[in-house]
């Protein structure tokens, strides 16, 4: 999947009323694995979008305001590259 058809796929289903619940990333051998969860009352959607090591993920803060925490979380956890990542606070 293209990142212009993740972006398409992510605004439709919410234009549908989902909402972006987190985002999960799989280190594999040589690619990332990004899963983006959405919900919609009782229905859960998860697309999946494959990213190589050396890719910057697109992020989806134009869609999702929330994506954000998700984003960032993910890049300090497996060292996947996010398109705009910005440390918003920081903890103590």
């Amino acid at each position: 999947m293209k990142k212009e058809d993740l972006k398409r796929a992510l605004r439709a289903l919410k234009e549908e009323g989902y909402r972006l619940i987190t985002i999960s990333v799989l280190p594999r051998e040589k690619h990332f694995e990004v899963i983006y969860h959405l919900a919609r009352r009782n229905k859960v959607r998860n697309i999946r979008f494959f990213l190589q090591k050396n890719q910057v993920l697109p992020s989806v803060r134009d869609i999702f305001p929330n994506s954000w925490i998700y984003e960032w979380e993910e890049h300090e956890k497996t060292g996947i590259k996010v398109e705009n990542a910005k440390r918003l606070f920081e903890i103590e």
